[in-house]
């Protein structure tokens, strides 16, 4: 149970989401804390995204829904980030945390009331996200990740963060790199193992010239960043040495009995 005062807005950048958006929306609305927008942005969708979206905001005055050119095929990175923003300046007075929320997922009834208390128990998390669980053999796991890495799919920055990496970068990698900005700023980022969401999207599909793409653009980062990195007080130095292990979290279990939408 939310415990503070803190407040959230969500954005969902959608593109061909009129399966998944229902299914959404009904964790959205049995939040026991609800946010205080959620802005759902249709770009280039050639199903009937928008109409499902529409329908929500018909319902709820807390959902909005705005519609804005896409690419003429799916490109990962940039159109995400140029939707993001658009939501972003949709939000009008900033709330506390501002969530980029993919539309294929759920989760549990308090699951953002958590995470605003982790934000509110660790007042250095610039960046946090709940813990992804992918559908595989019949049972749902959870997917190991670097401990400081924060899932795309489930994204909540802290407002004073946000403000400190903007502008993202319209690119493949962008999720990274706000996490490189982030630390080098003096926040931490991680995934909250307790917190569970559910994927219904497999993760690790992008194409071999999409990932050549992130590595360099990331060095690239780092390299420009290196001597930012050495003099800021109180950040650790991006290095393989430094970098937390990955977590198998072979032993998480869910908190509830919680049952998510067959995938």
């Amino acid at each position: 149970m939310n415990t503070t005062a803190l407040t959230y807005a969500v954005v969902t950048p959608a593109r061909n989401e009129a399966q998944n958006l229902p299914r959404l929306a009904a964790s959205m609305v049995n939040q026991t804390v609800l946010p205080l927008a959620w802005v759902i942005v249709d770009h280039g969708s050639t199903d009937e995204t928008a109409m499902v979206a529409a329908r929500l905001a018909s319902v709820h005055d807390w959902i909005s829904v705005v519609s804005i050119e896409g690419e003429a095929t799916p490109t990962r990175g940039g159109p995400i980030v140029q939707a993001f923003n658009v939501g972003l300046g949709m939000l009008g007075n900033p709330a506390d945390v501002v969530v980029k929320l993919d539309a294929d997922v759920s989760f549990e009834p308090d699951h953002f009331a958590l995470l605003l208390d982790e934000f509110v128990r660790d007042p250095a998390l610039g960046i946090g996200s709940s813990t992804c669980w992918e559908h595989g053999r019949g049972v749902w796991r959870p997917k190991a990740v670097a401990r400081s890495h924060v899932r795309g799919a489930v994204r909540a920055y802290r407002w004073r963060c946000l403000q400190e990496v903007m502008p993202l970068e319209p690119r493949m990698g962008w999720d990274t790199i706000d996490e490189i900005k982030a630390r080098l700023n003096g926040w931490s980022t991680r995934s909250v193992p307790e917190v569970a969401f559910f994927h219904y999207r497999p993760l690790g599909t992008a194409s071999a010239s999409e990932k050549a793409t992130v590595a360099v653009t990331i060095r690239s980062a780092g390299r420009a960043s290196a001597s930012r990195t050495t003099a800021h007080s109180g950040t650790t130095p991006l290095t393989s040495s430094s970098s937390p292990a990955c977590s198998s979290m072979k032993s998480t279990t869910l908190r509830t009995v919680y049952s998510p939408p067959a995938p």
